[in-house]
């Protein structure tokens, strides 16, 4: 009786101590010791058994490790997987939950149980984002493990988050030939940031015209943007454009200008390029316009005659004076009453 007593004092005490840790506004101490591995137990999956919930065994190189599930754990009830490897050449093997979405810049601190034979390695992997880039995969060795010799050992490890990261996945592996068995893995947020840093997507202006026309069958020159960005600055040069211009064909078209800053914002703007028809200058249906002379006969242009018509002294002239003063050309089909036609 004494003992549920004792339960029930303490557990009034620490009701009352929760409740005055929410009132300072610190109860965020609780929050952050939640365990962000899913399925730290590494219970059964249960639509296959032979593996843990949430958890998948891989490996690389040339080496034939192969994982056990479920091995034993350092005490009763306590579920692990194990790694084997009896041939190794190159590369390793290892155990690993799903990735974990973290704050960048935040403080983490990484755990587990293990048993091993062999050296091991606690590494992160990390999912970053950044403006020049795009996503890519950073790794990390946190700790450098010795073998256990026999014994459950803590593998223990506090780390800070890289910028732009935004998932993470934990392995602890071994690159060796050897046995190691993990257990009661955990992932804690120690000095998580309550206010981030404050992040403004970047601007794309373009350069010219939007739209921009050009004639079918001259080669487009992309004018091209700029980007700029709070925190980041110029960011013209991480630019990405998909352009659909066709200048072989009549049509309308998009140049889309993309750019995303170093914390993972994104933003883009489109120009249309317009592809319009050669004009071709409406045909002149006189011949020979341009009073050129009859090659065989050079006191008439060709393809033109002289008339007289009525009771006249008529005479035609060629060549004459035309309005450009630098030519012998007529200046038009009549003279007088007589008449030069086509």
């Amino acid at each position: 009786m004494a003992t549920r007593n004792a339960f029930i004092k303490i557990s009034v005490f620490m009701a009352a101590l929760v409740a005055l840790f929410a009132v300072a506004g610190i109860s965020k101490v609780f929050a952050d010791s939640i365990n962000l591995i899913q399925n730290p137990e590494l219970a059964a999956d249960p639509s296959n058994t032979a593996m843990p919930l949430n958890w998948r065994f891989g490996f690389n190189g040339n080496n034939n490790a192969v994982g056990a599930y479920p091995a034993s754990g350092p005490g009763e009830g306590i579920v692990g997987a194990q790694i084997t490897i009896s041939s190794y050449t190159d590369g390793f093997a290892d155990w690993f939950s799903n990735s974990i979405s973290v704050t960048p810049l935040a403080e983490y601190h990484y755990s587990d149980s293990y048993l091993s034979d062999t050296t091991g390695i606690i590494e992160a992997v990390y999912s970053v984002v950044d403006g020049v880039t795009g996503t890519s995969t950073v790794y990390t060795d946190l700790a450098y493990l010795s073998a256990t010799n026999g014994s459950w050992a803590n593998a223990d490890v506090t780390f800070t988050i890289p910028a732009g990261a935004v998932s993470l996945t934990i392995f602890h592996l071994i690159n060796n030939a050897g046995s190691l068995t993990i257990a009661n893995p955990s992932l804690t947020a120690t000095n998580p940031i309550v206010n981030p840093p404050v992040n403004t997507p970047p601007t794309v202006t373009l350069i010219g015209a939007n739209p921009f026309s050009i004639t079918i069958g001259n080669t487009f020159t992309d004018p091209g943007a700029t980007a700029t960005d709070t925190e980041d600055g110029d960011l013209t040069s991480a630019i990405t454009s998909i352009s659909t211009v066709n200048t072989t064909i009549v049509g309308t078209y998009e140049v889309v200008y993309s750019v995303t800053d170093n914390g993972g914002l994104s933003a883009s703007t489109t120009r249309t390029v317009i592809v319009s028809p050669a004009v071709i200058p409406a045909a002149n249906l006189i011949p020979n316009p341009t009073f050129d002379p009859d090659p065989s006969n050079l006191a008439v242009p060709k393809d033109w005659k002289f008339s007289t018509y009525g009771t006249n002294i008529a005479t035609g002239e060629y060549p004459a004076p035309g309005p450009d003063a630098d030519t012998n050309r007529i200046e038009n089909c009549h003279k007088f009453i007589y008449r030069w036609f086509c």
